[in-house]
């Protein structure tokens, strides 16, 4: 059994990556946006406050709040990749993160960048592990405070 929402973190503000996104204007109102692997909601939250069109997905803590046959202009997925333990699994979480984007929609996935202490099992049985995504098909976008920041765009 995995273990990986107890990395979910009770957030009293919204995440780094979710802020510079919504800063640097990646997001809009306008847009349908999906932020995958949620964990408790606060970066959903946050820009549900401004109107945002989002809602959240978390196979733990939000396993129903939407509905699988819809696509998105913009699925986020922020510190998500580095948990999942086997790369079958994570290759099979970043196809089905690019199969709910519509066509030329946009993914912005974040790893965390501390790469000397993502090194497999925690002390709380929790895996950690740097996931680098450009062998995906992601660009680096942005290099934050311990994380990395990739961007994916959809062909028509």
């Amino acid at each position: 059994m995995t273990l990986a929402h107890l990395t979910a973190i009770a957030r009293k503000n919204p995440s780094a990556p979710m802020k510079w996104l919504a800063r640097e204007s990646k997001l809009t109102a306008t847009q349908t946006i999906l932020d995958y692997g949620c964990g408790k909601g606060k970066d959903v939250e946050w820009l549900k406050s401004f109107y945002y069109n989002i809602v959240g997905y978390d196979p733990h803590y939000a396993p129903e709040t939407w509905m699988w046959s819809e696509s998105f202009d913009v699925v986020t997925c922020n510190f998500v990749m580095n948990v999942i333990e086997g790369s079958i699994e994570r290759d099979s979480t970043i196809l089905h993160i690019k199969g709910l984007l519509k066509p030329g929609g946009t993914a912005y996935v974040s790893v965390r960048a501390d790469k000397a202490k993502l090194n497999g099992f925690t002390k709380r049985g929790t895996f950690q592990t740097y996931v680098d995504m450009t062998p995906y098909g992601f660009k680096l976008l942005h290099k934050g405070s311990g994380y990395e920041l990739y961007e994916y765009v959809k062909p028509y």
